[in-house]
């Protein structure tokens, strides 16, 4: 009976399921609709698409906060991977904090570090019950600041396009994937999942 109780419960909070029409642009994108881990996959997505604006905005950048950037979205992208607990996260977050406020000089570089600065805050409280509900909003940071990136980075007109098409169309299979799967926010989901599944390239 409870077991009954607890079924018709979750329907009725449950995230809705509506099929959305594929966003245009970036602004366009409701990661409200996401489940959890996919919104935070979804992140993920974003902060590798302006990882190499970060390199070309900011050519000067050491080889070793490129290289801290790259470890941090392989931990994004696949955290089932690696260890996250307090302690590992305050010190990526301090880096990464680090590496916001030196590449303030190069806007898109710094909205490109600020992507994965949010998208890892998003990948730690999603596994961490007291954290878990701030980790939508900050998809949500991530998703404006890859939007910010792409506006005020240094590529052709084309090559932005191309990005947010890709970003919209990403969020567009991962919602129906989503939706097929009727994946919850205490399921497991990542980028390398995503990939192995055949959802993500």
């Amino acid at each position: 009976m409870t077991s009954v109780f607890r079924q018709q419960i979750s329907r009725v909070f449950r995230r809705p399921r509506e099929q959305p029409h594929a966003p245009r642009e970036l602004a366009d994108v409701d990661v409200m609709l996401l489940p959890r881990p996919v919104a935070v996959a979804y992140a993920a997505r974003c902060a590798r698409e302006v990882l190499p604006l970060f390199g070309s905005s900011w050519p000067g950048a050491s080889p070793k906060v490129v290289e801290g950037l790259e470890h941090t979205l392989c931990v994004i992208e696949a955290p089932e991977e690696y260890v996250i607990d307090d302690e590992i996260a305050r010190r990526s977050v301090m880096f990464l904090d680090q590496v916001v406020t030196s590449s303030t000089h190069a806007p898109a570089a710094s909205r490109a570090a600020r992507v994965i600065q949010a998208t890892y805050s998003a990948t730690h409280a999603s596994q961490v019950r007291e954290l878990a509900p701030a980790t939508h909003e900050l998809v949500m940071h991530a998703v404006r600041f890859t939007d910010e990136a792409v506006r005020c980075c240094n590529r052709p007109d084309d090559e932005k396009q191309q990005i947010v098409a890709a970003l919209c169309d990403d969020f567009f299979r991962l919602h129906a994937f989503a939706n097929s799967r009727e994946i919850e926010d205490s399921d497991a989901c990542s980028v390398r999942m995503l990939r192995r599944w055949g959802v993500l390239e």
